[in-house]
């Protein structure tokens, strides 16, 4: 499922003029996560990329992540209760060295 998820991306892409119909395979390669799938749709489908994120954020790759995960419908409507979720995890940018634990360092 994710795979087909990044290639119907990859479509849009094409469509868009983005990039060629020949390169679809390299962007599912570099832009494709293994165990992440962008539109599962529920708050799983965001979680997993926490550890990449903060991987990234520790390499100073990016200075923030917004983790979105929209509700899902069926369960929404089995429940009559939303079960959206989105956070921000945020680099600290003005550290001074020793004054908090490696865990705390971001």
């Amino acid at each position: 499922m994710p795979r087909t998820n990044y290639l119907t991306l990859a479509a849009l892409a094409v469509m868009r003029g983005q990039i060629q119909k020949n390169q679809m395979e390299d962007f599912v390669r570099s832009r494709g996560m293994l165990g992440y799938a962008p539109t599962q749709g529920h708050i799983p489908s965001a979680i997993v990329y926490l550890g990449h994120a903060v991987d990234a954020l520790r390499d100073g790759k990016i200075s923030n992540a917004l983790l979105i995960a929209k509700g899902s419908l069926f369960l929404g409507r089995m429940t009559q209760l939303s079960d959206g979720c989105s956070f921000l995890v945020d680099r600290q940018q003005n550290l001074v060295e020793g004054q908090c634990s490696k865990e705390e360092k971001l």
